[in-house]
């Protein structure tokens, strides 16, 4: 009902500006836009525009309505929000129109043109083979039943599957900015967790591997009995020995609050004394004009004692 009445008082914002002053042109006759994020000039600006020359202003985004998507620049939110095929145009595309009086192209005035069509059908690339390929049965040993055949031909064709199209991916992303829709992901992948994830997911399907040979499982068993009789041996001893009161006992307490202070002061001993804390990346400067645009809104993550001192804590903002 909302979007139905902006629709209506577009309706009748045009036709009082026809009773008012003559329309200027036709230029964007069957052309409706949409205008979101920051634009030069401002959205009140463009549907103006539009009423004068012919065109339909959507105060609500609609793919079946609107034929242009018109920022200067959007947020990173909503351009993964981005559709296949969405154009979303430069508003100075609309003020090139008008100032030309004809209707432009729009190449030269597409943004995101990387994202909105990549996310359509995929593009298949395909690598010339330099070498000419072996015959299959030099390679391949005949199974002696079906189940092994085809277990064996699963796993050659899925790990080399893998291998080419993670080739192939990670050529692709190595280029991409953090405007991507696959940059998040590829991030991970690339990252020190996703590293000693998947190692430790391979380390366990080796050892899973290595239990269903006979020979290991054997060893896997000694190995375990040496363990298993040696802690016995451990708990035995520790009940009945005799702990001498007078024995001095030492106790060890690490600080892990000031473990990247003690890091970073490792190499300069003449600071070691004095009050350092680490915190992290400066926040973004604010936009007012005051001394409180240079403050910074970041966190200290460690701090010395003599930090601690002053009243200076973990957690704390600058």
């Amino acid at each position: 009902a909302k979007k139905r009445k902006l629709e209506e008082q577009f309706d009748k914002d045009c036709i009082n500006n026809i009773q008012q002053h003559e329309r200027k042109s036709n230029i964007f006759n069957g052309i409706s836009i949409f205008v979101d994020g920051h634009t030069e000039p401002p959205a009140d600006e463009l549907k103006k525009l539009m009423i004068e020359h012919g065109g339909i202003y959507h105060a609500y985004y609609s793919k079946e309505k609107v034929t242009y998507f018109i920022s200067n620049n959007l947020p990173y939110a909503k351009i993964r929000k981005l559709k296949p095929n969405d154009k979303v145009i430069r508003s100075q595309w609309i003020t090139d129109c008008i100032k030309q009086n004809k209707l432009l192209p729009t190449h030269d005035y597409e943004m995101y043109k990387d994202i909105t069509k990549g996310r359509g059908q995929t593009e298949l690339n395909f690598k010339r083979i330099e070498q000419p390929m072996k015959p299959i049965t030099s390679d391949f040993n005949v199974p002696n039943s079906d189940d092994e055949e085809n277990n064996s031909l699963e796993k050659t064709l899925s790990s080399s599957d893998n291998e080419e199209i993670e080739t192939e991916v990670d050529e692709h992303l190595s280029v991409l900015d953090a405007k991507h829709p696959k940059y998040l992901e590829t991030f991970l992948k690339r990252s020190r967790l996703h590293y000693l994830s998947s190692t430790a997911v391979a380390k366990k399907v080796y050892v899973q591997d290595l239990r269903q040979k006979v020979e290991h499982r054997l060893l896997i068993e000694k190995h375990r009995e040496e363990l298993k009789n040696k802690i016995q041996r451990t708990e035995r001893d520790y009940l009945f020995k005799l702990v001498d009161e007078k024995e001095e006992k030492i106790y060890m307490h690490i600080d892990m609050d000031c473990f990247f202070v003690s890091v970073a002061t490792r190499n300069q001993p003449e600071l070691r004394d004095h009050p350092i804390a680490v915190t992290h990346s400066k926040g973004k400067k604010s936009t007012t004009n005051n001394q409180h645009q240079f403050y910074s809104r970041s966190e200290i993550a460690s701090c010395n004692y003599a930090a601690r001192q002053y009243g200076v804590r973990n957690g704390m903002y600058l």
